[in-house]
């Protein structure tokens, strides 16, 4: 399959990755979650709704683009937030 990018969810300190996003992760290698780290450091956290467009490593794409996804057990998520994220989910 031919793509620019691929879309990878986490959580909004980019700590707790599903596991298909874990397995993504691991196989682009150090050069993404070298970025990821560095992204992390300066900035903290990646806001519910929020996405980061990073150089994808080893994978067969040009792009991996991290999305901050709400999760149901996370108090640090900003209702404001997914209720735009929910809205912009919803618009065609």
């Amino acid at each position: 399959m031919n793509s620019d990018a691929i879309v990878i969810p986490t959580n909004d300190r980019m700590k707790d990755f599903p596991s298909t996003s874990k397995h993504i992760i691991q196989n682009a290698g150090r050069q993404l979650i070298d970025q990821i780290a560095v992204y992390k450091r300066d900035h903290g956290r990646l806001p519910v709704g929020n996405a980061k467009l990073f150089h994808s490593g080893k994978l067969s794409t040009q792009y991996a683009i991290l999305t901050s996804i709400p999760t149901l057990n996370d108090l640090n998520t900003d209702i404001e937030n997914v209720s735009l994220l929910t809205e912009n989910a919803l618009i065609d």
